[in-house]
């Protein structure tokens, strides 16, 4: 479920919060901006600045439920005026990738669009080189394990991109700190894994 807040009245000087909890009051998501949220309120600042030069701009978080379980959304406004907001709840299939299926030629786009969310990727039929790119707000990285007893894997990142596959046998993608998350759209939490046989730089 993809949850949203958009100012009626201040838009672009607009600065919503939204605050999920579960039954129990526990913060399950935060949203901090446009294009991501996160799993608490200490992952970011406040929005306390609009949130860019947009015709939207409202704030969005995504989570999953469980039938007979209770959800409450909070909307915070840190504006200095009154706000009325336009709320909206909308159900979406997520990315289909990264549920441990065989990776081993071309390439695939993923998406982190839950906290906590882990992408698993098999490549011990693999070889060649992996490319890992995304250019987001989120802290992503790609883990790559050579088995299941592997406690140091190896570690790509935006800046760091590219390795040789062998010998790793699992890929997992997620947010290196499991607390943030966006949504499967560029510039928020979508990536994508390229394999290749051309050497990294």
């Amino acid at each position: 479920m993809e949850v949203a807040a958009v100012s009626a009245e201040l838009e672009l000087s607009a600065r919503l919060r939204l605050v999920l909890l579960d039954e129990r009051g526990v913060v399950q998501a935060v949203s901090v901006a446009r294009n991501w949220f996160g799993a608490y309120p200490e992952v970011a600042p406040l929005g306390l600045r609009p949130q860019g030069i947009t015709t939207d701009p409202g704030v969005r978080l995504n989570f999953r439920g469980q039938a007979g379980q209770a959800y409450h959304l909070r909307v915070e406004n840190y504006a200095l005026a009154e706000d009325r907001v336009n709320l909206s709840a909308t159900g979406f299939v997520p990315n289909p990738s990264g549920k441990g299926e065989a990776l081993t030629s071309g390439s695939v786009q993923g998406a982190i669009e839950f906290v906590g969310e882990f992408d698993r990727y098999d490549v011990s039929g693999a070889g060649g080189y992996l490319r890992f790119v995304y250019a987001g707000p989120l802290d992503l990285v790609a883990l790559l394990y050579n088995g299941p007893d592997d406690l140091y894997p190896r570690a790509l990142d935006p800046v760091r991109n590219c390795a040789p596959l062998s010998p790793a046998t699992l890929l997992v993608v997620r947010d290196r700190g499991l607390a943030r998350a966006g949504f499967d759209e560029e510039g928020s939490g979508r990536y994508t894994l390229e394999l290749s046989s051309t050497p990294c730089p």
